[in-house]
């Protein structure tokens, strides 16, 4: 193997030649059977060490959970209100979404409130609301122009 020339073919042959008739008891192999294999090596020079990138580990992503919030609509004002708009009732929404909010009273009103406090101007006197956030859950109760509530998540 010492001469060998790289990228040429050589042929190998390795077996065994039967010179004498022999029985095993499950068969005869008669003299001059031969069982041989042959083998074509090609030399390459050997392989040389490479450096291989060190493993990582990353992190398969997960969506993040969004709360649910509603998208604002415009609330309209009418332009012939039936009372004077001389009040306010102050609401802190800290749902982390939108609140909707319906009052009925003197008059009905109808807010989309982001996050945060929102003054809303309303006519005086006493309304009976109803308000949906967090996701779909519902409060309702009553409030008078001049005071303040507060929505939350449970």
């Amino acid at each position: 193997m010492r001469d060998w020339k790289l990228g040429e073919t050589h042929q190998v042959k390795i077996g065994i030649i039967i010179v004498k008739t022999a029985d095993d008891g499950w068969g005869v192999i008669n003299s001059g059977t031969e069982f041989i294999t042959t083998y074509n090596f090609i030399p390459v020079l050997p392989p040389t060490a490479t450096p291989t990138a060190t493993p990582t580990r990353t992190n398969t992503p997960r969506p993040t959970a969004v709360p649910y919030t509603k998208t604002p609509k415009a609330t309209l004002a009418p332009t012939n209100p039936p009372c004077e708009i001389n009040s306010s009732i102050e609401i802190d929404n800290a749902t982390g979404g939108y609140v909707t909010l319906k009052l009925s009273g003197p008059m009905k009103y109808s807010f989309d409130l982001p996050t945060g406090t929102t003054t809303l101007n309303v006519c005086s006197g006493s309304y009976s609301y109803q308000a949906w956030g967090c996701g779909g859950a519902s409060d309702s109760g009553t409030i008078n122009s001049g005071e303040a509530h507060e929505f939350y998540c449970y």
